[in-house]
C-alpha cells in the first residue's frame, strides 16, 4: 500500500540551482610536509510556489539556508608519496519552515 500525503500539492516551480551567498577556500603546505585545505560555503534558503488540491497557492521551502564545510589534510614524504591523509565533510541545514 502506498501512503497518501496529508495535504496533496502540485509543485509549480521547481528549484534547479542553489544561490551561494558566500564561500571561501584556504590551502597551504607546512615545512614539515603537511598539505592542508579547507572550503566553506553558505547557500540561501530557496522556496517554490505550489497549488494544493483545493486550489490554494502558497510557497514552500525546498532548500533551507545551509552551511557546507570540507577539510583535507595530507602528509607527504621526500619522494612526494602520500603516506597519511584524511578528509572531513559537513553540511548543516537550518530548520525547515513553511513560508506564508
Amino acid at each position: 500500500m502506498v501512503p497518501r500525503p496529508a495535504s496533496p500539492a502540485l509543485l509549480l516551480v521547481a528549484l534547479s540551482t542553489a544561490t551561494i551567498l558566500g564561500a571561501g577556500k584556504v590551502t597551504g603546505r607546512t615545512d614539515g610536509g603537511w598539505s592542508v585545505g579547507f572550503l566553506e560555503a553558505v547557500t540561501a534558503r530557496e522556496t517554490a510556489r505550489y497549488t494544493d488540491a483545493g486550489g490554494t497557492v502558497g510557497r514552500e521551502v525546498v532548500s533551507p539556508l545551509t552551511n557546507y564545510f570540507v577539510g583535507r589534510i595530507r602528509r607527504t614524504m621526500a619522494e612526494e608519496r602520500p603516506v597519511m591523509g584524511g578528509m572531513a565533510t559537513a553540511g548543516r541545514p537550518a530548520t525547515r519552515r513553511r513560508c506564508a
